[in-house]
């Protein structure tokens, strides 16, 4: 999620989990038995060690990203994605892990993964369904990075597999599980079965942990339904985004990030969304000293920068996937709330 007017709770809860995500990253590095400058890489990117030590809000996954793929760059650390991924525990994902430590069941852990998959990450999305005996979760990229793919999917899969393990009975086996990846055969792939402790292919169409259906009905050691119902309370609360008195224009800009930017609701929508008309809806959106075109502007030219940086698509897919008709409005208005145009944004993005 992006956007500059979310939530206290969710900006709170998101920078507790990045900051770990970088520490664990840069306690990989500091542990490499080859030296690698990561000080040089965070300087990079206009990055400190104090930015990861006191939960800087310069933190963000896009930078994460590029960490990431500066470290797979350096080809000093085979597998460390996997390594990444064992790191986590429940207590890293703060109320988030509160609520996987409660689930009663494997079905209602898998509820609260996707759900976290869905607070946290702006690339990934994760959906559960079952097929022919299987419970399987599907890891889709809705951007792929241009930094980092491998180590990401390796640190998502053994992440999971490592939380699953810590919560359920120790005599569950893997022997029927398997783990699908979309790259090829990695050189390092002995290391794969230390983390990933079932059948593993590599070449597949889509990436995907597969487990048995009846992993559904497993009960948890640490499951707490009193715990579970308090979780869901603050849970819901913070991936809303927004408490109840959040401003209007907060609402919506929630909305539109959960929508397809080529395709953003009319205003004449959220106005039968939110049980009033247009024009009590642009009324209070002017009292709160902005507008919904405004806002709008604001979702799709975020939403333009991540697909510059994160993607290698032309400008002109990027325009279309913003839902401009005509490139030339895309480069018109890039250029006047960005102050450059596409091209020379993309450029600097290599350059820094």
């Amino acid at each position: 999620m992006s956007g500059s007017h979310v939530s206290g709770s969710y900006i709170i809860e998101q920078q507790k989990i990045l900051r770990s995500y970088f520490q664990d990253l840069y306690d990989v590095v500091a542990e490499s038995e080859q030296p690698i400058d990561f000080d040089t890489m965070l300087k990079k990117l206009e990055l400190t060690t104090q930015d990861i030590e006191l939960e800087s809000n310069k933190l963000t996954f896009d930078l994460y990203f590029r960490l990431l793929g500066a470290v797979d760059a350096t080809g000093k650390i085979p597998g460390f994605g996997l390594q990444l991924g064992t790191r986590k525990t429940v207590q890293c994902y703060g109320i988030y892990g509160y609520a996987l430590l409660s689930s009663s069941t494997y079905a209602q852990f898998s509820l609260v993964a996707k759900r976290i998959f869905r607070a946290i990450y702006d690339v990934l999305e994760m959906t559960a369904d079952v097929k022919k005996g299987q419970l399987i979760f599907t890891y889709e990229t809705l951007l792929t990075p241009r930094f980092g793919f491998i180590p990401l999917m390796e640190h998502t899969l053994a992440c999971g597999v490592s939380l699953m393990k810590s919560l359920m009975p120790s005599n569950v086996s893997w022997d029927n599980c398997e783990i699908h990846f979309t790259y090829p055969r990695p050189a390092y792939v002995d290391m794969y079965p230390t983390y990933l402790p079932c059948e593993i292919k590599f070449n597949q169409p889509v990436t995907q942990l597969r487990v048995p259906e009846h992993w559904l009905t497993i009960k948890l050691a640490a499951g707490d339904e009193y715990m579970a119902q308090i979780c869901e309370s603050q849970f819901k609360k913070i991936l809303d985004g927004f408490s109840s008195s959040a401003s209007l224009a907060d609402r919506i800009r929630r909305i539109l990030l959960n929508g397809r930017s080529n395709n953003l609701p009319k205003i004449t929508a959220l106005a039968e969304q939110f049980h009033t008309t247009e024009r009590t809806l642009r009324q209070q959106l002017a009292k709160e000293n902005t507008s919904f075109r405004e806002i709008t502007l604001d979702i799709k030219m975020t939403q333009a920068k991540r697909y510059l940086l994160e993607t290698e698509l032309s400008i002109q897919e990027v325009s279309y996937l913003l839902g401009y008709a005509q490139i030339q409005n895309f480069y018109r208005t890039f250029g006047k709330i960005v102050g450059t145009t596409p091209e020379a944004f993309r450029r600097k993005s290599f350059i820094t």
